[in-house]
């Protein structure tokens, strides 16, 4: 026949026993970071640290005479100064009364010895204020020449200057002889002349020049292998004698005239 109609659910039994934990699972992927929280509030100040030594309040009373070169200063505090400083050393009176330079030796809150290169004012003084400095700056490159300015007025001649020592005395009469529009004695033989002084010299070595006295011929041969000059030939105390060579070779030229007329000057030797 027919299935009959389902009976109403029974009662839920009592629950078993928990079953032993099953082993961890892998750890899952790291989530992104979260946003940054607020600032918090600042601080409190902390409490202000001592003051350093610093380079103000050293003095000195040691009496020191302005100028360049080391200078050893007493002091009660040497600050915060240490060796290679460049330091000024003012006198407390007198600003303009100064000297600076490099600091070469220093003993701690005793002495302070200063290389000066630089000073202002004069004297000798016994109160000095010790200052840092900055060094000297490199020399700037030299500046363009400016123009020339006017002449000035001319200065007032200057006096004379002493008299210079007197020159050697020159030839006079008694040593020496010339002569201008002399006529020769008589061409003797071919070509030899002679003239006579007006008085006889003192020596018969003698420098002697003598010329024709203004146009003369005195009948040399004419060709152009023929350059006539006068020649001493001989001299004594009382004159001389010249002929006529030839430049080209020295040869003695034959004359025609049987005097000349002549200008001449015979000195001694120096």
């Amino acid at each position: 026949g027919s299935q009959g109609i389902q009976g109403p659910t029974g009662s839920t039994g009592p629950t078993g026993a928990t079953g032993a934990t099953g082993a961890t699972g892998p750890t899952g992927l790291t989530g992104p970071t979260g946003t940054t929280g607020p600032t918090g509030a600042t601080g409190a100040t902390g409490a202000t640290g001592a003051t350093g030594v610093g380079y103000s309040g050293t003095t000195s009373t040691t009496s020191t005479t302005i100028g360049t070169g080391s200078k050893a200063f007493t002091v009660a505090s040497t600050g915060a100064y240490v060796i290679g400083d460049r330091v000024r050393v003012v006198n407390t009176g007198s600003s303009s009364n100064y000297m600076e330079g490099v600091i070469t030796a220093l003993t701690t809150n005793t002495s302070i010895t200063v290389n000066v290169d630089t000073v202002g004012g004069s004297g000798t003084l016994a109160a000095w204020t010790i200052s840092i400095s900055g060094n000297v700056g490199a020399t700037g490159a030299t500046g363009a020449t400016g123009n020339t300015g006017t002449q000035g007025i001319q200065g007032p001649t200057g006096s004379t200057g002493p008299t210079g020592a007197t020159g050697p005395t020159g030839p006079s009469f008694s040593t020496y002889r010339a002569g201008s529009g002399v006529t020769t004695g008589t061409k003797s033989g071919s070509n030899t002349y002679t003239v006579t002084y007006s008085s006889a010299m003192s020596t018969a070595t003698n420098a002697i020049s003598v010329s024709l006295h203004g146009a003369q011929n005195p009948g040399v041969p004419s060709t152009t292998s023929v350059q006539a000059i006068i020649a001493i030939v001989s001299q004594t105390t009382g004159g001389f004698t010249f002929e006529f060579i030839n430049a080209n070779g020295g040869a003695v030229l034959a004359t025609t005239a049987s005097t000349l007329v002549v200008d001449y000057v015979a000195m001694p030797p120096l």
